[in-house]
């Protein structure tokens, strides 16, 4: 029996450090870089950002670090099953 994949993972991260739609753009968009992102999307009233990702490409703590080094400070506050 083969392997099956791995179901996507829907990360929600609480993100410091935004002030402006331009934070909001610059966050999205180095999320958005990874391959195995389906979506990223950014809340910069709630500083939050919900991705979903392929768990065999990346995981929810390197999505963070990938935030933190473009200047902003990220923490996974939820890491799931993105199934519906």
């Amino acid at each position: 029996m083969a392997d099956e994949p791995k179901p996507m993972r829907r990360a929600e991260l609480r993100i410091q450090g935004m002030t402006c739609g331009s934070c909001v753009g610059a966050v999205e968009g180095r999320l958005r870089q990874f391959p195995g992102v389906e979506s990223a999307h950014v809340n910069l009233l709630t500083e939050k950002a919900t991705v979903k990702y392929h768990p065999t490409t990346m995981s929810a703590s390197e999505l963070a670090s990938a935030i933190d080094d473009i200047g902003f400070d990220a923490e996974v506050t939820a890491d799931t099953d993105a199934s519906p």
